[in-house]
């Protein structure tokens, strides 16, 4: 079995730094899905981001705004707004990568199955975008704050569940 571990909405100047160390130690290769918004706080975030690339981590595009409102209105993709969104976190990401950097890989905010999307999954394809979602969350991103052992728990709760699906 084979299990993806993917971060959204950062770096953080915050947490980013301790998550890239603990799986730098344990030699763990993971997908940071990134807010270009992110990238303009802060110093620390432009390193991180740098410090991923060298370490050999996957990087997505995560958007750049990650409103709702913007994105979804009366949730249904706004086309236009959704594509401008991710083209100005792919030149913020340039702007600390350097031009040469390019993904063609995705992550919605709110993900791809939280909206009306099927105006938007003809305009991936022709522009060779994939979208990768998510299956198991263990609720770290919640606005209510959880200890280490409920999310550890919601963590083994959905992998149990996962268990019973055929897909490998």
């Amino acid at each position: 079995k084979i299990a993806y571990l993917t971060f959204d909405d950062g770096p953080s100047s915050k947490v980013t730094g301790e998550v890239l160390d603990i799986l730098k130690e344990c030699n763990v290769k993971a997908t940071f899905f990134v807010l270009g918004s992110m990238l303009e706080k802060s110093a620390e975030g432009k390193m991180a981001l740098k410090r991923m690339v060298e370490e050999g981590h996957a990087i997505g595009n995560h958007g750049y705004c990650h409103k709702y409102e913007v994105l979804y209105p009366n949730s249904y993709v706004n086309v236009t707004a959704f594509m401008n969104d991710m083209d100005k976190s792919l030149e913020s990401m340039k702007n600390v990568l350097g031009d040469k950097f390019n993904t063609r890989v995705i992550r919605f905010p709110g993900g791809h199955n939280s909206w009306r999307t099927s105006a938007i999954d003809k305009v991936l394809v022709d522009n060779n975008y994939a979208f990768i979602d998510w299956n198991i969350i263990n609720g770290d991103g919640h606005a209510t704050t959880l200890s280490k052992e409920q999310m550890m728990n919601n963590l083994k709760r959905y992998v149990k569940k996962m268990d019973r699906n055929n897909d490998t």
